[in-house]
């Protein structure tokens, strides 16, 4: 008895852990965009060619927009010329 609940239990967490992954603003977005050479395609159907512009800002508010924005900047890195994001305090 005591290895069907231990089963359960992993199993349950393995699915606490992948719901709460799927709902996660930094994965989202890494999810949705996407950079190869100079072209940041949106869901795999919207392509920009990013040296079309000569200033990009990331500019975001609520919940949320932390974790989003640290996305934005782990896939854009030096391209992105500034931007503001405004969270709670602890967000």
């Amino acid at each position: 008895m005591e290895v069907v609940i231990s089963n359960a239990h992993f199993v349950a967490n393995k699915m606490i852990d992948a719901a709460i992954k799927s709902v996660d603003p930094y994965n989202l977005v890494q999810e949705q965009l996407k950079i190869e050479n100079d072209i940041l395609t949106i869901q795999n159907k919207y392509p920009i060619k990013l040296s079309k512009f000569d200033n990009i800002y990331v500019v975001g508010g609520g919940k949320g927009a932390a974790p989003m924005a640290k996305a934005l900047e782990d896939l854009l890195g030096k391209r992105i010329t500034g931007g503001l994001i405004a969270v709670k305090y602890g967000h």
